[in-house]
């Protein structure tokens, strides 16, 4: 991977950090070479998704995974309780529902 490259990839992800409205769910792209990775900043947390083919499936699917969250409240306070203290048990535990989830 060209240098140029990576530098568009860090530029991009460190642009995204910064989106002001954490609510939003707005997703955002970026290709590389044979693949796209998708972003989304939900609840405080950011997610993304690196995936080969067309993008619009990969857009669907990983809505689809935004939308069930926010409907969740297994989710929700799940966060709650990450942030009150966080610990590793409870983010294994977050990670593990959130790719449940996708995976579904």
């Amino acid at each position: 991977m060209s240098d140029e490259t990576v530098n568009g990839i860090l530029s991009t992800i460190n642009s995204f950090d910064r989106f002001p409205d954490a609510e939003s769910k707005t997703i955002e792209s970026l290709k590389f070479e044979d693949h796209s990775i998708i972003f989304s900043n939900f609840k405080n947390l950011s997610f993304s998704y690196v995936f080969h083919g067309q993008s619009y499936l990969a857009m669907k699917k990983f809505q689809k995974m935004l939308d069930k969250l926010e409907d969740s409240e297994q989710f929700l306070d799940d966060i709650n309780r990450l942030c009150e203290e966080p610990t590793l048990e409870k983010r294994m535990n977050l990670v593990e529902y959130i790719t449940n989830e996708f995976l579904e």
